[in-house]
């Protein structure tokens, strides 16, 4: 139960982290393609099943 918890709230970071660098890097005109990228709950889910492990070690 705690690891779904705390999955979901670092999901939701992650989401809004992605959208809003996506969003800034879309404005800055960095990057025209969008070729070979993952969406944004790809990035996501990839990034909080990185990092939510951490929250349970030690």
């Amino acid at each position: 139960m705690d690891y779904r918890l705390i999955f979901a709230a670092a999901f939701v970071a992650f989401l809004l982290e992605a959208v809003g660098r996506r969003m800034l890097t879309r404005l800055s005109r960095i990057s025209t393609e969008s070729g070979g990228e993952k969406s944004v709950i790809a990035e996501a889910r990839a990034a909080a099943c990185k990092y939510v492990p951490f929250a349970f070690m030690g």
